[in-house]
């Protein structure tokens, strides 16, 4: 009866966390480290009961393996770092997720303005893009279009701040597509 309450729970527990991959579905295309660490997570919540109905003895090695799946979601060997950032942006209430950003702004822009945002420095393209996983070119060109609207400030040559009104952004104001 037991092994029967864990399968619902964890039917239960994989249908919220559909709908919280259905809800993030574009960020999960930016970032598959999500992916992965919910793949770890339906190992553990459906993986678990299904071995305890059919094969008992395999128990711990479902565990390990979705152990190391979230891990691996969590933690980047490449860089040796923790990926707070995504996970924070991905679970978080995000601004950006309840208003719809102007036409012209990307997914790219509000991972820019939070890295200016919590750095709190003048920051250059190179540093951005290593921080966000971006190229180099493909910041500088955002960093533009993000300086004509007025949300980041050029304060010398290829070094940039985040504005007043780039703060305001990420706090949740809208921006019409003219300004």
């Amino acid at each position: 009866m037991l092994v029967a309450y864990d399968l619902f729970v964890g039917v239960l527990a994989s249908l919220v966390l559909c709908i919280l991959l259905y809800r993030n579905r574009v960020q999960l295309r930016t970032r598959p480290s999500i992916a992965v660490s919910f793949v770890g997570l339906f190992l553990f919540v459906i993986g678990d009961p299904l071995v305890q109905l059919t094969y008992r003895p395999a128990i711990h090695f479902v565990h390990g393996v979705a152990a190391l799946l979230v891990a691996y979601g969590l933690y980047d060997p490449m860089h040796n770092r923790l990926r707070r950032t995504e996970w924070s942006v991905f679970l978080c209430a995000d601004p950006s997720a309840v208003r719809s950003p102007p036409e012209w702004m990307t997914p790219m822009d509000g991972h820019i303005l939070r890295t200016l945002e919590t750095a709190g420095l003048v920051l250059t393209p190179s540093l951005i893009a290593r921080n966000i996983d971006r190229s180099r070119g493909a910041v500088n060109r955002r960093l533009n279009e993000l300086a004509e609207h007025g949300l980041v400030e050029r304060v010398d040559r290829g070094k940039y701040e985040i504005t007043d009104r780039g703060r305001r952004y990420l706090e949740g104001e809208t921006i019409e597509d003219g300004d």
